[in-house]
């Protein structure tokens, strides 16, 4: 079966969650939180991303945080 791009987006959705909610384990609510904020600024229900690239650099400080807590 051919996957759907709606599919491998939702995927990868999924292991950003996954991501942060290793992160959180690890170091702490807090430090998910600052991320979010220094990548996204506020947030909200009615805000999203503005670039592919923010998604993108976001996910790489994630990566980032996690490598660190190690």
């Amino acid at each position: 079966a051919i996957q759907s791009v709606r599919q491998k987006v939702f995927a990868e959705g999924l292991d950003d969650l996954r991501a942060l909610q290793t992160l959180e384990k690890r170091k702490g609510r807090a430090c998910c939180e600052r991320l979010i904020q220094a990548c996204f600024g506020t947030t909200t229900f009615r805000t999203a991303p503005d670039s592919p690239e923010a998604m993108l650099s976001f996910r790489e400080a994630v990566n980032r945080a996690l490598a660190e807590s190690f």
